[in-house]
């Protein structure tokens, strides 16, 4: 983040939930932070997480007590204020539910970048079969993420502080 001569980084503190501006010396002065937070050159101000914006489909990476986790989510309509909570893909340990979400983004790749990128059940049962759900998680991630930098119409993936920015809560360590 840039202000005038003020240069700041921001993250999630995963531990906290809380999104941190760093400075030069440390931790950014308030009156600093509101300034980036109201700065209208920030691609992430005002960004929503809703079936307007967002894939049928899409992936977000939130914070789980300490740890950033990737979850699959579906948008809500435009009028609902925040985002539903998602799906964790590591805590889903079946390969069969895991082959279906992947199929699934394989066909809405191809209707929105014109390839299926391989995610297909010909390819992901016989040609690449997966063995657990770590490897299905990891391909879902970089699907996602990979089709979300092509198709400039939708969200296809929001990274951890565009997910916090739109709404998608994490849970806080205890």
């Amino acid at each position: 983040m840039r202000s005038g001569a003020q240069f700041g980084y921001r993250s999630i503190n995963p531990k906290t939930g809380i999104l941190e501006y760093i400075c030069e010396e440390g931790p950014c002065a308030p009156a600093l932070v509101r300034v980036f937070e109201e700065d209208d050159s920030d691609p992430l101000k005002g960004i929503k997480a809703n079936n307007e914006v967002s894939a049928y489909l899409y992936g977000s990476v939130t914070y789980k007590r300490g740890a950033f986790v990737f979850k699959t989510n579906k948008p809500v309509a435009k009028e609902k204020k925040h985002p539903d909570k998602g799906s964790e893909c590591a805590i889903v340990s079946t390969v069969a539910a895991h082959r279906k979400t992947l199929a699934e983004i394989g066909e809405m790749a191809r209707a929105a970048i014109g390839i299926d990128l391989d995610l297909n059940t010909q390819t992901l049962e016989n040609r690449r079969p997966f063995k657990n759900s770590a490897r299905f998680c990891a391909l879902t991630d970089l699907a996602l993420r990979m089709i979300n930098d092509l198709d400039d119409t939708k969200i296809w993936f929001y990274r951890p502080i565009a997910a916090f920015k739109s709404g998608h809560k994490g849970e806080k360590s205890a």
